[in-house]
């Protein structure tokens, strides 16, 4: 039995595949998931992460992908990624990504931003800059300013959905957990 538009398999074992996702260290957390291919005696496809988050806005996650391609078995995804948000006074607040292709060497994304918290306001100003893999595209460059009044609104484009899909354990600063935050903003 298999399922619509796939070959039925001969062989008598699957792949292995294997996942773990947890908290190894105080506040340092890794996510890793592999398939070993019998067959090829190979890992294929192979995604291993850290993350280190010792406070509300202070994270840095560093990651790894490898897939290679089934028809010509040369590396499809091959990409290392850095990402974090850290506090670099009592109110500001550097965040950023890197994330890169090994395989063809060139930077996919990059994102670089400033926040200010002011306590009942905050400000944010990131860039973000995209290069699809094919050479012949130009990169796609986007910079997001954002005013915000806790609790009122805000103005300008919002970056926010960016920052929370990128930088795993983003925080937003203007919103500090109740049980006494990172920063003395008096």
């Amino acid at each position: 039995m298999t399922l619509p538009g796939e070959t039925a398999r001969n062989e008598s074992f699957s792949n292995l595949v294997a996942a773990f996702t947890g908290l190894v260290l105080p506040k340092t957390y890794t996510d890793t998931a592999l398939e070993y291919d019998y067959k090829r005696g190979q890992f294929d496809p192979l995604s291993i992460g850290a993350r280190s988050q010792p406070d509300f806005g202070k994270v840095l996650s560093a990651s790894y992908r490898y897939t290679r391609d089934p028809l010509t078995l040369l590396p499809k995804i091959d990409q290392v990624d850095f990402a974090g948000q850290w506090p670099i006074s009592s109110r500001w607040f550097a965040v950023g990504r890197f994330n890169y292709s090994l395989e063809p060497r060139q930077p996919l994304e990059t994102i670089a931003g400033l926040e200010y918290n002011a306590g009942c306001w905050a400000v944010r100003a990131v860039a973000q800059r995209v290069q699809a893999v094919s050479t012949t595209t130009t990169p796609n460059t986007t910079v997001f300013f954002q005013f915000e009044l806790n609790d009122l609104g805000s103005v300008g484009s919002n970056p926010i959905s960016l920052l929370r899909r990128t930088i795993p354990g983003f925080g937003k600063i203007n919103e500090l957990p109740s049980s006494g935050g990172l920063l003395n903003t008096q």
